[in-house]
């Protein structure tokens, strides 16, 4: 499909390609090359600047000053990379959007296939291929999204990407249909919230899987991945950087909130509802580490020793169910006894005479 449409400002392009990036001098340029090499070129690329402080910037005005095509906006300051993501969205005009990052490159012809999938299978929302990760080394490692996310039932294809082999989100960079990713909101401020976008998604819709590595990610040191979560959060929106984050529980709460939002039947819904109870039952061990950590960090140490430990019996403390308070009779029901109703009479007669015994004053 060799698609070549001038741009200009009476058209909308069919595809809008959003490119968010910090200090990606070191490898935008292959980004942008990979996107203005395709087969199909009936699109715009909007680069989002988030406020860059080494050379991305003269860089992405050298490419928008050579290609009508590329629109370059540049913040005046770091924004997060949730909004940065998000503001190439709200800017986009095409039909479908797709998000590329700095350090990533895409196959001549990934534009192309994907889009002839789209326009002819109309109850997919996203198209998009397997993913091959490259190292600093040159090593290459396949990426396989769940042939799940193809299935035809939503709770299935939720299944597929809660529950299944981690596959790193690579979905989120696949060609979507943009009306449905905006109406799903983009990718909220939190950490690891890209992936409640995708559960979202996932409830709208199938996702159509092209057979052939057409998506090549650059592994690094520097990739948010491994940033720690506590740093990744004012990663994500610079407005958690003073703020305690338990991204499970959050992810929890937001994957619950999702498939309720997503108003399915009743009993849909609930097989919905089921998968996200085996994500957490995968989770429980950070879930629970999670929960342990912010209540020492509002309640303190020592009643976390207390929930970890258990009691401690002083020497002088008698066991539970032991007879050695001495100072009133136990009642004793013994089985010879029947456990009757006539000997708890008798017994309960005895103590109650000892009682009133007891009340009488002395005559000493």
């Amino acid at each position: 499909m060799q698609r070549h449409i001038p741009m200009n400002n009476d058209r909308l392009p069919h595809v809008s390609i959003g490119l968010p990036v910090f200090n990606g001098g070191a490898f935008i340029e292959s980004a942008i090359e990979s996107v203005l090499n395709q087969t199909f070129d009936d699109f715009e690329l909007i680069i989002s600047d988030n406020a860059s402080t080494d050379d991305t910037e003269s860089i992405c005005r050298r490419y928008s000053r050579q290609n009508a095509r590329i629109i370059y906006i540049r913040n005046d300051q770091n924004t997060g990379a949730a909004s940065n993501f998000n503001q190439t969205l709200w800017r986009a005009k095409g039909k479908y959007f797709k998000w590329i990052a700095h350090d990533d490159v895409i196959e001549p012809t990934y534009l192309e296939r994907c889009v002839e999938v789209l326009d002819t299978t109309p109850n997919a929302i996203i198209c998009t291929s397997h993913t091959v990760e490259v190292n600093d080394d040159g090593q290459t490692e396949m990426h396989r999204l769940p042939s799940l996310l193809s299935h035809s039932r939503p709770h299935t294809r939720l299944y597929g990407h809660l529950c299944i082999a981690k596959h790193r989100c690579y979905q989120v960079f696949g060609l979507m249909r943009r009306r449905v990713l905006a109406d799903a909101g983009g990718i909220p401020g939190y950490v690891e919230s890209d992936q409640v976008l995708l559960a979202k998604l996932n409830l709208a819709g199938r996702t159509e899987i092209i057979d052939a590595p057409l998506f090549r990610a650059r592994d690094h040191a520097n990739r948010s991945i491994y940033i720690p979560i506590q740093e990744r959060a004012p990663w994500f929106n610079p407005d958690l950087s003073q703020r305690r984050v338990s991204p499970k529980w959050r992810l929890f709460g937001e994957y619950i909130k999702a498939v309720v939002q997503a108003g399915y039947p009743q009993q849909e819904t609930a097989r919905c509802l089921l998968v996200v109870g085996i994500w957490a039952t995968l989770r429980y061990p950070t879930l629970k580490r999670e929960f342990l950590s912010l209540w020492s960090h509002y309640f303190g140490r020592e009643m976390i020793d207390r929930v970890r430990q258990p009691k401690q019996r002083s020497a002088q403390e008698p066991e539970r169910g032991s007879n050695s308070d001495s100072r009133r009779e136990p009642l004793n029901i013994h089985a010879s006894d029947g456990g009757s109703l006539s000997h708890l009479q008798t017994v309960m007669t005895a103590h109650r005479a000892n009682d009133e015994r007891s009340k009488q004053p002395s005559s000493d």
